[in-house]
């Protein structure tokens, strides 16, 4: 039997009868993000700067962060490009500290990150070079607790830096 050719014509150019859908998949069911505590934590930082027999330098920082939260501190001083740096200045000295506390079950799980750089004045001269360091560290802590968290060597002399934090839960 042949179609006359307006029903095939009319026949080819509609549109094909739409095959059925899958079942949309339900969405793996995501863990919500917890929401902070209503509390603060104080964190203390204590970094002491030995240098053979020397008196050692000593350098404390404190901040409090609400619980889930990021705190940050910046203190420099000197130029903060080598571009601004004036003939026979140092680089910019720096002791900047971040820090994410999260109070859980009692403890408080600490990020931290801190940089700290001095001018070696024992090189001598007009120029005296800048000698640094970066840690980043996660620690557990207790509150109220003092933990030493880093003890770091300078690779070119006797000079070391040992970083201690106290994490205590304020509410």
């Amino acid at each position: 039997m042949m179609l006359p050719p307006t029903l095939l014509l009319a026949l080819l150019a509609a549109p094909a009868s739409p095959s059925p859908k899958p079942a949309p998949k339900p969405a793996p069911e995501a863990s919500p993000a917890r929401a902070g505590q209503l509390a603060n934590v104080r964190i203390d930082i204590k970094l002491t700067d030995r240098r053979g027999t020397a008196e050692p330098a000593v350098r404390q920082v404190s901040m409090i962060v609400a619980d889930r939260k990021n705190g940050m501190i910046r203190a420099t001083d000197g130029p903060t490009s080598a571009l601004a740096m004036p003939e026979g200045v140092g680089a910019a000295i720096a002791l900047n500290v971040d820090a994410n506390p999260v109070i859980e079950d009692g403890r408080i799980r600490l990020q931290l990150s801190l940089e700290y750089k001095v001018q070696d004045e024992a090189a001598g001269g007009k120029s005296f070079p800048v000698r640094g360091m970066r840690q980043n560290i996660n620690v557990v802590a207790e509150s109220g607790r003092p933990l030493e968290v880093a003890d770091s060597s300078d690779p070119l002399g006797d000079r070391r830096v040992a970083i201690e934090v106290t994490a205590t839960i304020v509410k």
